[in-house]
């Protein structure tokens, strides 16, 4: 090969590598694929990272409380007055608020294969059925950080969620963690916006 070809497509090569690293290409289980938006990759990325953040401070002895102490025991709402339950409420409230994320909370899979609320910084109904869904089985069975491939809106504030798995003190994935960040851009892009009517439908 001339000299002058293989400059001409090593330059051409490098080109490329640029021009697909200037956006964010998602893909979802239906094969579609969409460029997300720099701002909005920036908001799901942050969501990842606090996802993964807080169940690496918290592996071990969180889930083992979780486990031993609260599921076995209690089917409904009274587990929110319980000391322990304030307890573990408490340090993941520390961890959302360290992490700079909205609302953080964790899942466990029933007999079912559906997931159910516990700890919830935002104090949401234990043991709420939260159903399935691909993310959630990316984080608790592949034991991937994984994220929402939309964001979404609540009242007058946008947000991204993410997962991560959380393993307890035997090194076995017991539960997922999921933080909710702020999104504000998603008021610019309603197509990535899943309570939008104009949603790409992206998922």
């Amino acid at each position: 090969m001339r000299k002058s070809t293989r400059l001409f497509l090593s330059v051409l090569c490098i080109a490329l590598m640029l021009l697909s690293a200037g956006c964010s290409t998602d893909r979802d289980d239906n094969g579609k694929s969409a460029s997300l938006p720099d701002e909005l990759a920036e908001s799901r990325d942050s969501a990842m990272t606090a996802a993964k953040d807080a169940a690496l401070e918290l592996e071990g002895s969180f889930a083992d409380r979780i486990m031993t102490n609260l599921m076995p025991y209690y089917q409904d709402d009274t587990v929110m007055t319980t000391g322990e339950y304030t307890a573990l409420l408490s340090i993941l409230t520390q961890q959302r608020d360290s992490l700079g994320a909205s609302r953080m909370y964790v899942l466990v899979p029933d007999e079912s294969g559906s997931f159910r609320l516990t700890a919830d910084t935002d104090s949401q109904p234990w043991l709420e059925d939260m159903c399935t869904s691909s993310v959630y089985d990316e984080a608790y069975s592949d034991g991937l950080v994984a994220a929402e491939r939309s964001g979404w809106k609540k009242g007058s504030s946008y947000f991204w969620t993410a997962y991560a798995p959380l393993y307890n003190s035997e090194g076995d994935i017991y539960a997922i963690l999921a933080a909710d960040v702020s999104a504000d851009a998603l008021a610019d892009h309603p197509e990535w916006d899943r309570t939008s009517d104009s949603w790409n439908k992206f998922e």
